[in-house]
Protein backbone atom coordinates (compact mmCIF):
# COMPACT_ATOMS: atom_id res chain seq x y z
CA UNK A 1 0.00 0.00 0.00
CA UNK A 2 1.53 3.29 -1.38
CA UNK A 3 2.06 5.74 1.94
CA UNK A 4 4.26 9.15 2.69
CA UNK A 5 5.57 10.84 5.06
CA UNK A 6 3.57 12.88 7.77
CA UNK A 7 3.68 16.37 5.68
CA UNK A 8 3.56 17.87 9.56
CA UNK A 9 6.38 15.74 11.24
CA UNK A 10 8.58 16.23 8.11
CA UNK A 11 8.18 20.09 8.56
CA UNK A 12 9.63 20.17 12.22
CA UNK A 13 12.93 20.69 13.22
CA UNK A 14 15.74 17.63 12.04
CA UNK A 15 12.07 15.76 11.13
CA UNK A 16 11.06 14.80 14.32
CA UNK A 17 8.12 13.04 14.84
CA UNK A 18 5.30 14.26 17.33
CA UNK A 19 4.08 11.30 19.15
CA UNK A 20 0.94 13.43 19.37
CA UNK A 21 1.32 15.00 15.91
CA UNK A 22 -2.65 15.95 14.87
CA UNK A 23 -2.05 14.63 11.62
CA UNK A 24 -0.51 11.01 11.44
CA UNK A 25 -1.03 10.65 15.36
CA UNK A 26 2.77 9.57 16.21
CA UNK A 27 3.10 6.83 13.08
CA UNK A 28 5.56 9.21 11.07
CA UNK A 29 3.85 8.20 7.83
CA UNK A 30 0.38 8.05 6.66
CA UNK A 31 -1.33 5.12 4.40
CA UNK A 32 -2.84 6.33 0.85
CA UNK A 33 -6.22 5.98 0.88
CA UNK A 34 -7.28 2.95 -1.13
CA UNK A 35 -10.72 5.30 -2.46
CA UNK A 36 -8.45 7.94 -3.68
CA UNK A 37 -6.10 5.32 -5.16
CA UNK A 38 -8.66 3.37 -7.78
CA UNK A 39 -9.12 7.07 -9.29
CA UNK A 40 -5.70 8.86 -9.41
CA UNK A 41 -2.34 7.88 -8.69
CA UNK A 42 0.20 7.62 -5.58
CA UNK A 43 1.73 10.98 -6.44
CA UNK A 44 -1.46 12.69 -6.52
CA UNK A 45 -3.49 11.59 -3.64
CA UNK A 46 -0.19 12.54 -1.57
CA UNK A 47 0.14 15.93 -2.79
CA UNK A 48 -3.68 16.30 -1.93
CA UNK A 49 -3.59 15.45 1.44
CA UNK A 50 -0.98 18.32 2.27
CA UNK A 51 -2.49 20.79 0.16
CA UNK A 52 -5.87 20.05 1.58
CA UNK A 53 -4.25 20.13 5.21
CA UNK A 54 -2.66 23.64 4.31
CA UNK A 55 -6.09 25.08 3.09
CA UNK A 56 -7.78 24.21 6.07
CA UNK A 57 -5.57 25.57 8.66
CA UNK A 58 -5.49 28.63 6.39
CA UNK A 59 -8.89 28.76 7.06
CA UNK A 60 -8.93 28.05 10.51
CA UNK A 61 -5.81 30.96 11.24
CA UNK A 62 -7.92 33.57 9.25
CA UNK A 63 -10.92 32.63 11.51
CA UNK A 64 -9.51 32.68 15.21
CA UNK A 65 -8.81 35.53 17.73
CA UNK A 66 -4.81 36.92 17.17
CA UNK A 67 -4.90 38.94 20.10
CA UNK A 68 -5.33 35.20 22.23
CA UNK A 69 -1.79 33.29 20.71
CA UNK A 70 -2.53 30.61 22.89
CA UNK A 71 -5.98 29.75 22.15
CA UNK A 72 -5.35 30.79 18.54
CA UNK A 73 -2.84 27.92 18.65
CA UNK A 74 -4.93 25.49 20.22
CA UNK A 75 -7.66 26.00 17.69
CA UNK A 76 -5.23 25.85 14.56
CA UNK A 77 -4.21 22.47 16.04
CA UNK A 78 -7.78 21.58 16.58
CA UNK A 79 -8.90 22.00 12.77
CA UNK A 80 -5.60 20.42 11.32
CA UNK A 81 -6.63 17.07 13.50
CA UNK A 82 -10.38 17.57 12.38
CA UNK A 83 -9.04 18.43 8.41
CA UNK A 84 -6.83 14.71 8.85
CA UNK A 85 -10.04 12.84 10.00
CA UNK A 86 -12.35 14.58 7.05
CA UNK A 87 -9.21 12.94 4.85
CA UNK A 88 -9.98 9.67 6.72
CA UNK A 89 -13.67 9.61 6.24
CA UNK A 90 -13.35 10.50 2.36
CA UNK A 91 -11.02 7.59 1.48
CA UNK A 92 -7.82 9.80 1.00
CA UNK A 93 -6.18 8.85 4.34
CA UNK A 94 -6.07 5.37 4.83
CA UNK A 95 -7.96 4.98 8.30
CA UNK A 96 -6.89 1.60 9.00
CA UNK A 97 -4.76 -0.41 6.06
CA UNK A 98 -5.07 -3.54 8.31
CA UNK A 99 -8.80 -3.25 6.86
CA UNK A 100 -7.44 -3.46 3.16
CA UNK A 101 -8.17 -6.78 1.26
CA UNK A 102 -5.86 -8.75 -0.62
CA UNK A 103 -7.69 -7.72 -4.05
CA UNK A 104 -7.62 -3.96 -3.27
CA UNK A 105 -3.95 -4.11 -2.86
CA UNK A 106 -3.74 -5.91 -6.03
CA UNK A 107 -5.77 -3.55 -7.65
CA UNK A 108 -3.69 -0.29 -6.86
CA UNK A 109 -1.67 1.41 -9.35
CA UNK A 110 2.49 1.03 -8.70
CA UNK A 111 4.12 3.79 -7.35
CA UNK A 112 5.67 5.65 -10.43
CA UNK A 113 8.83 7.69 -9.87
CA UNK A 114 8.48 11.34 -8.31
CA UNK A 115 7.80 14.20 -11.14
CA UNK A 116 9.48 16.79 -11.43
CA UNK A 117 9.29 19.89 -14.18
CA UNK A 118 6.03 19.59 -16.40
CA UNK A 119 4.89 16.50 -14.86
CA UNK A 120 5.23 17.49 -11.17
CA UNK A 121 2.99 20.52 -12.58
CA UNK A 122 0.10 18.06 -14.32
CA UNK A 123 0.48 16.25 -10.66
CA UNK A 124 -0.27 19.29 -9.15
CA UNK A 125 -2.84 20.75 -11.18
CA UNK A 126 -4.59 16.62 -10.68
CA UNK A 127 -4.09 16.85 -7.08
CA UNK A 128 -5.90 20.59 -6.61
CA UNK A 129 -8.38 18.97 -8.62
CA UNK A 130 -8.74 16.40 -5.89
CA UNK A 131 -8.40 18.37 -3.04
CA UNK A 132 -11.52 20.48 -4.70
CA UNK A 133 -13.61 17.39 -4.62
CA UNK A 134 -12.72 16.33 -1.00
CA UNK A 135 -13.94 19.75 0.22
CA UNK A 136 -11.24 22.58 -0.08
CA UNK A 137 -10.09 25.18 -2.53
CA UNK A 138 -6.32 25.30 -2.66
CA UNK A 139 -4.66 28.17 -3.69
CA UNK A 140 -1.82 29.12 -5.60
CA UNK A 141 -0.52 30.69 -2.62
CA UNK A 142 -0.88 27.15 -0.69
CA UNK A 143 1.42 25.19 -2.98
CA UNK A 144 4.26 28.02 -2.67
CA UNK A 145 4.09 28.01 1.21
CA UNK A 146 4.00 24.46 1.00
CA UNK A 147 7.26 24.08 -0.90
CA UNK A 148 8.73 27.36 0.35
CA UNK A 149 12.32 27.09 2.21
CA UNK A 150 11.86 27.48 5.96
CA UNK A 151 13.66 30.68 7.05
CA UNK A 152 16.02 30.81 10.29
CA UNK A 153 16.14 33.74 12.43
CA UNK A 154 18.89 35.12 13.99
CA UNK A 155 18.87 36.09 17.78
CA UNK A 156 18.61 39.53 17.22
CA UNK A 157 15.40 38.89 14.54
CA UNK A 158 12.04 39.72 15.12
CA UNK A 159 9.48 38.15 13.26
CA UNK A 160 6.92 40.60 11.41
CA UNK A 161 10.10 43.57 11.95
CA UNK A 162 11.79 44.37 9.10
CA UNK A 163 9.50 42.55 6.64
CA UNK A 164 10.72 39.42 8.54
CA UNK A 165 7.78 36.26 8.14
CA UNK A 166 5.84 34.61 10.92
CA UNK A 167 6.69 30.89 10.55
CA UNK A 168 6.80 27.63 12.74
CA UNK A 169 8.95 26.93 15.24
CA UNK A 170 10.96 25.45 12.39
CA UNK A 171 10.84 28.33 10.26
CA UNK A 172 8.77 26.53 7.55
CA UNK A 173 5.81 29.13 6.13
CA UNK A 174 3.02 27.08 5.42
CA UNK A 175 -0.09 27.55 7.98
CA UNK A 176 -0.19 23.56 8.12
CA UNK A 177 3.71 24.06 9.90
CA UNK A 178 2.16 26.88 11.91
CA UNK A 179 -0.45 24.78 12.80
CA UNK A 180 1.09 21.34 13.71
CA UNK A 181 4.63 22.84 14.73
CA UNK A 182 3.24 26.62 16.40
CA UNK A 183 6.11 29.06 18.28
CA UNK A 184 5.89 29.44 21.82
CA UNK A 185 3.53 32.62 22.35
CA UNK A 186 5.73 33.81 25.30
CA UNK A 187 9.01 32.47 23.77
CA UNK A 188 11.57 34.39 22.48
CA UNK A 189 13.55 34.57 18.85
CA UNK A 190 16.62 34.97 20.71
CA UNK A 191 16.29 32.25 22.89
CA UNK A 192 15.09 29.78 20.61
CA UNK A 193 18.22 30.85 18.14
CA UNK A 194 20.73 30.02 20.86
CA UNK A 195 18.86 26.87 21.73
CA UNK A 196 18.76 25.64 17.75
CA UNK A 197 22.82 26.81 17.45
CA UNK A 198 23.60 24.66 20.34
CA UNK A 199 21.27 21.97 19.16
CA UNK A 200 23.14 21.70 15.63
CA UNK A 201 26.28 22.09 17.61
CA UNK A 202 26.36 18.91 19.64
CA UNK A 203 24.46 17.59 16.70
CA UNK A 204 27.69 18.14 14.78
CA UNK A 205 29.75 16.33 18.10
CA UNK A 206 27.85 13.01 17.65
CA UNK A 207 27.97 12.91 13.38
CA UNK A 208 31.64 13.50 13.71
CA UNK A 209 32.19 11.06 16.57
CA UNK A 210 31.06 8.15 14.40
CA UNK A 211 34.37 7.64 12.41
CA UNK A 212 36.25 7.62 16.13
CA UNK A 213 33.58 5.13 17.95
CA UNK A 214 34.19 2.70 14.74
CA UNK A 215 37.76 3.15 14.59
CA UNK A 216 37.90 2.05 18.71
CA UNK A 217 35.20 -0.82 18.10
CA UNK A 218 37.05 -2.51 15.56
CA UNK A 219 40.19 -1.99 17.54
CA UNK A 220 38.97 -3.99 20.24
CA UNK A 221 37.32 -6.05 18.26
CA UNK A 222 40.98 -6.72 16.44
CA UNK A 223 39.44 -6.98 12.98
CA UNK A 224 39.68 -4.43 10.18
CA UNK A 225 37.46 -1.18 9.90
CA UNK A 226 34.47 -1.60 7.45
CA UNK A 227 35.06 -0.13 4.22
Amino acid sequence: MPSRLCPACTRRYAALVDDHCPVCRGAGTIQLGAAALYRDEPAVVARSIEMYLEAASREAAAVLPPDDPQSSSLGRRYALAEAADELRRAGVIQADPDEISTETRAAMPPSPPSPEGPARRADDAEAAMLTHRTGRTPRPSDRANLDAAPTVYAATDRPLARTLPRVSAAGWPSALAKAADPVDPFGSTGRAALTRISRERRAGIIASAVDRALTIAARRAGGALPA
